[in-house]
Order: C-alpha cells, then structure tokens, then sequence
C-alpha cells in the first residue's frame, strides 16, 4: 500500500481548533488482508440457503408478478416448515400473483430446537401502482393546497412511504451505494415541503408528516452507517448484490473498516461487486454518499433546534441527529486542505485520501468479486454478465488510476454536500435549544467555531474553479467535475447538484457572512454571480427555443446533448431540482423546468417502471417519466419565483401613442421604435410588434418592440394609401 505523510492545513488561525476536533477520531485497527470471509454462524438454520425471486417487483394493477423461490437445507437439521406468505409450500415452486395493492412476499423456513421455534426469512416487495392524478401545476406563483394535495396523492400514501422505507433499509443494509441517490431525493423533498407547508394551513397535519418521514429515514441512515451497521441477512456471505456485508468476516460484531483512513468510520460507503473494486477492497467510506446521509441528520436537527413548537415531540431526536452528523463531520475534516489563492485568499476543499490501493489489492478485489458475482449473482434477479462487465471496467478505469487521485480534490458535488450537511449542522449547533441540551456533544462548540471558516473556503476553492465565457445572455459559468486531476471534463448531470448545495448556501449566507466577513473571509456569492449561474442554464443545458419545440435538456455545460455522448436523448430530463432555486434571479428557469418536468406521455415498454397518471380532462392513461419526488417539491417550494402569464393586446393599427401605453399596462418595458417606410398604413400607426398579441410570460425587465409606419416611402417621398 502506497502512503505518503499525512497533513491536515486550515491556517495558524483555526489550527487549534482543528487538533482538538479531530481528537475524537477513532483509533486505527488492523487491516484484514484479501477479501472477506463467510461468517460461520452455529445452528442449521444459520446454514440454510434461502433464494426468493420476484418478476416483475414493480407492475401496474392489474398486472401479475412471478414468485420463484427455493430453500437448501441439510437433510441433517431434520424437519422444517417451508411458508410462503403463510402457507405451506415445497421446497422449491413458482407461483403468480396478481395483487392488488404494494405487498411484500415473505419466504419462511421455520423449526422447532429444545420446544423453541426458530425462523429464518427472506422478503421481497411487489410494488402495485395504481392510477394516479397527473400533476400540474397553474401559471400562478402562488402554493396552493391543492398542489399540496397533488404532491401527497402522488408521493405520501402510507404504502408508498413504507414501501420506499423498505426499499431504503434494504438497500441500506445490503451497502447498495446507488440506493443514496433515492435516499437523497426523499430527505431533499421532505426538508423543501416542511418548509413550504409549515405554519402555512395548506394541509392537515402543518408539515409534520414530512418531518415524520424525514425522521424515519434518518433513524434508517443511521442504523446502517458504516461504523454501527449490523451486518445483512446472509450470515454466510452469500448475499448476491453484495461483496462484504458481514462484520464478523472482520472480527467484529458492527461495522466495517475504512482501510484507507484507518478506522471504523463514521461515514457510508458501497459494497456492490463493482464498488467493492473501486478502491481495490479498501472500504473507503464515500464523500457524497455520507454528504447526503448526513445531511438530513442535520437538515432535521436545524428544523426543530431552531422552531420551539417542534421542540416537545421532535426535540430528542432532533438533538441525537445533530450529534451523529457531526461525527460524519469530523471523519471528513481529515481530508480537508487550506491554501492561498492569489497570496491572498484562503481556499480549501477536502481531498481524497492519500492512501489508495496496489495494484495487486486492485487485481484481488477484482478476483474476489469476480468469484462471488459467478457464485451468488443473478440470485436476485442480476445478470452475471452485467456485473462481470461491470466488474471489469472498475478495475482498468477506476482502481487502475486510484494513485492519480489520491490527495487530489473530491468532485465539486461531493465536497459541496458534504459542505451542505455541515451548514444546516452548523445552524442547529447555533440554536439556544441545541446549546441548552444535556445531551449535546461535548465536540460541538469546537464545530461551531470551525464550520463557518470551512464555508467560506469551500466557496473560494469553487469560485476559483469557475470560467467566465461570454454568450448570447451575457456572462455565464462553465465548471469542470473535479479540478487537479489528470483528467478534468466540463461538469454535466452532476450540475443540478452543485446548484442545490449553492441554494444551501444562498440560504444561510447572511448568518454565516457575518461571522467570517469580520475576520477578512467573506463568503464569495453575490447576485452577479447568481445571473452568470442562470445563464450557464439557459445557454447549455435548458436552451429555451429548443424546450419550447419539445426539446430535451442538454447533457453538460458545453451544450452536448444527450445523444452525443451515447445517451438516451432524455437523459437529463429529470435534473432541474437543484438548477430550478435560480428562479428567483431568472423567472424564465422555472417555466422551463416546470414544462420539462410535467411532461405527459402514452404508457410504454420504455417507461413501465414509472406510475400510470391520468389528466383531469381525460381518462386516458399517461406517464410522467421526468418528474421525481425531490424535483416536484422543487417546483413547489420555488412556485412564488414563476413568472404570471399576462395578456398581451393586440395593438396593431393603433397609432403610436395609444399603443404604447397599452403595451405598458402588462408590465413590459418600451424597447426601441422601428420605422416603416413600406407605405401600407397612415403615419404613426402600428404595423408589427413583439411580442404578439395573445397569453405571454412576462419578466421583470422584458421589453416590447413596435414597428411604426413613418409615412414615407423608400425615396422620403410622402406616402399615398388608397
């Protein structure tokens, strides 16, 4: 293993602080070589192997699912009672299902030992969509509680929701690292409609019942976080979907070791096949994953420490999560590297550990999940071959390579949440309730004092990674991913992220710039900054003539579309939740968004995994493909930034006077005045304008243009109308 000298730099200001804080970092234990072992569990059940199929997981109602099961036990452990969903079945068999509500299936291998009856299970879900109202929003601007109403019709029946908290706690204990990506959108969603709901009487329970799911989902996280997780359901390292998933194959009864920091880490990382290879087995807990883990711990914590009537009921919890974020926080200041910009401005991000694996621990782990992907794979419904595939590439494009990385920059979304989580973390540390409580952390003062610095060199470090170009709008951005590394490409679907963490800021930058401006650190964001952001989107991912025409969103901040680089032409469509917040400087993103979002089409083989929907106006069935939980609850919670449809008059034939002043009444600006001289009506009316008559969006600062009949001809020879 390759290692160089380990260095923690936050400047001779903060440096105290930092020692301090990383005092509480748990002591290094020793790494296990190769790859995990098969826990041997005693008792025969313990032994017995239990394979549960469903196909299809997800249907629509009135569509049937296929049960296959089988269960290996030793002829030795004597008689056993095999149930599925109850009742008595063979060893092995095939049913159908045609349910009419989510369900789950359950698998049962039950035995009586010493007048004890012991079970072992295995539980699938079936998913059953039934018809739901399409959503649409009105050209209004403001929230509605029958956009609430839609929001939960759609998102928040108490099946869907146990249904996805299932899902998570399954995708969670079996280390999935995709499963954050639907984690996120949910804790996402839950914070923005709290927001927009509470205090506000737009439904029944004043926002609780986001605040409720939110909770449910933290206490999920954090069960499964690398430093408390329980292990899965196969004792014997079998599962199929996941290489290392058995804390006993290291000795211990929790947790999993990051070999690359040297500890059980606070944090989450991926144990797929494929991620398993990633970093050459070493286990290293991920930037982004516990970035959005983290952030609804601390998201939730921020919401209650900082509103007394939430305090009674929420208050607990609210206390506990903030702690837990904050040892997520202290794992990850670590990796965090201060340097001068300029000789003059300090900058900082947090950089990728600077231990990777050998080549030789890259050709291990590869060996070890090729053998467990031919094993157990295809178990649960996965093609070998796939994961072979995907075996292979992250070994030659991603452990290969590890060494060029190490010590370099995380990717701007994944230092930005990680960012994201500490600012919310940092407004709960700086409430009178978290202060107050016995329970509090006895690192969090230290925690307080660090974070804003943190921010304001974050900011820096992406500020100094942005380029200006000039465009059709004026001034705009374009990012790489990640900068310092061998291989920089301009920032594509990861964008909409690094526009969320931005809103992060945007929302606590008052309170945070007043505490580092004083010390000479202002926080580099203005509205200036904000206009060049929107731009970036309007000029190379949501190009408005395009949208109109039904066009798709761009792939990157170079203008590719999607099918340049070998992607479903719709690719991205689904990306406006972070990209939309920037509304509130250019209305127009939200109109856009909001029409690509919302968009309706026929159910088909290609969208069989997304809910039948059907329109107010018709009972024909449709799909909307593109819209998420999180972007939805985008749309909502930025609703009061959309642009009012006014009607533009018809002013054509008025004279000059009387139309401009009808022009006026809509909100638009005088632009400059064109002259006719084609002789086809009296001087001083009106030949064309723009825009034309009829229901127009209208932003502050638009402008209308009306062409004039100047009464002569060509020559400046009056004219002669018939």
């Amino acid at each position: 293993m390759k290692t160089k000298v380990t260095h923690f730099l936050v400047s001779i200001a903060c440096a105290s602080i930092c020692a301090a804080f990383m005092q509480g970092q748990q002591p290094a234990q020793k790494a296990v070589s190769g790859g995990p072992v098969a826990n041997t569990t005693t008792g025969c059940l313990s032994r017995a192997k239990l394979d549960l199929l469903v196909i299809p997981k997800q249907v629509r109602l009135g569509e049937s699912s296929v049960v296959s099961w089988n269960v290996l036990i030793s002829d030795a452990c004597g008689p056993v009672t095999i149930e599925v969903d109850g009742k008595p079945v063979q060893e092995s068999g095939t049913k159908t299902i045609s349910a009419t509500h989510s369900q789950n299936v359950v698998l049962t291998v039950s035995q009586s030992v010493s007048g004890k009856r012991q079970t072992l299970t295995k539980t699938v879900a079936i998913n059953v969509q039934t018809p739901v109202p399409c959503v649409v929003l009105d050209n209004g601007n403001q929230l509605t509680a029958a956009d609430i109403q839609l929001f939960d019709e759609r998102w928040m029946k108490d099946a869907d929701v146990n249904a996805r908290l299932g899902g998570w706690a399954s995708g969670l204990k079996d280390r999935q690292g995709w499963n954050v990506w639907g984690v996120g959108d949910d804790t996402i969603a839950m914070v923005r409609m709290f927001e927009s709901t509470h205090g506000r009487k737009l439904e029944s329970t004043n926002g609780r019942k986001y605040l409720d799911y939110l909770r449910a989902i933290n206490k999920i996280v954090i069960e499964f976080r690398n430093d408390q997780h329980p292990g899965d359901d196969f004792p014997n390292g079998d599962n199929p979907r996941c290489v290392h998933c058995q804390p006993r194959a290291e000795g211990r009864e929790r947790g999993f070791m990051d070999h690359e920091r040297g500890a059980v880490a606070a944090g989450w990382s991926s144990a797929t096949h494929w991620d398993w290879v990633n970093d050459g087995g070493l286990g290293s807990i991920d930037a982004v994953m516990s970035g959005l883990y983290a952030y609804g711990l601390a998201a939730f914590a921020r919401i209650v420490s900082e509103d007394p009537s939430l305090q009674t009921e929420y208050g607990p919890d609210a206390v506990t999560f903030a702690n837990e974020a904050l040892k997520t926080m202290q794992v990850f200041m670590r990796d965090f590297d201060t340097w001068l910009v300029w000789n003059v401005i300090q900058a900082g991000t947090f950089k990728k550990p600077i231990i990777f694996p050998t080549s030789a621990q890259c050709q291990q782990a590869h060996d070890f999940s090729d053998e467990h992907a031919l094993n157990f794979a295809g178990v649960d419904g996965n093609k070998p071959t796939d994961v072979l595939k995907k075996v292979d590439d992250a070994k030659s494009q991603n452990c290969d390579r590890a060494g060029s990385y190490a010590g370099k920059p995380e990717a701007h979304n994944q230092s930005g949440m990680l960012i994201s989580m500490m600012i919310e973390l940092w407004r709960a540390l700086d409430s009178d309730f978290y202060r107050r409580s016995p329970n509090r952390s006895s690192d969090s003062e230290l925690a307080h004092n660090l974070i804003p610095p943190v921010v304001a060199r974050h900011q820096q470090f992406f500020v100094s990674s942005l380029h200006i170009t000039n465009g059709s709008r004026g001034e705009r951005y374009w990012w790489h991913y990640k900068d310092g590394v061998p291989d920089p490409h301009t920032e594509d679907g990861h964008s909409h992220l690094d526009m969320f963490n931005l809103d992060v800021l945007r929302r606590s930058f008052s309170r945070l710039n007043a505490v580092t401006s004083p010390s000479g650190e202002p926080i580099a964001l203005d509205d200036a900054m904000l206009h060049r952001f929107a731009n970036s989107f309007l000029e190379e991912i949501a190009r408005p003539d395009e949208i109109d025409r039904g066009g798709d969103f761009r792939f990157d901040l170079d203008g590719r579309s999607n099918t340049d680089v070998n992607h479903p032409s719709d690719a991205t469509n689904s990306f406006c939740d972070g990209w939309v917040y920037l509304a509130s400087v250019v209305p127009e993103i939200y109109r856009l968004c909001r029409q690509v979002t919302l968009r309706n089409k026929p159910p088909d083989q290609s969208n069989s995994g997304f809910p039948v929907c059907t329109l107010q106006s018709s009972s024909t069935a449709q799909v909307q493909p593109y819209l998420t939980i999180n972007n939805h609850a985008a749309l909502l919670a930025t609703k009061q930034f959309a642009s009012v449809p006014v009607n533009v008059p018809n002013v054509l034939g008025m004279q000059q006077e009387k139309a401009m002043a009808a022009m006026k009444s809509t909100g638009l600006l005088p632009g400059p005045i064109a002259w006719d001289d084609r002789c086809i009506d009296f001087k001083g009316t009106v030949v064309s304008q723009t825009p034309s008559a009829g229901q127009r969006f209208v932003e502050p600062g638009d402008t209308f243009k009306l062409t004039i009949s100047s009464g002569r001809d060509r020559e400046g020879k009056p004219c002669k109308i018939q």
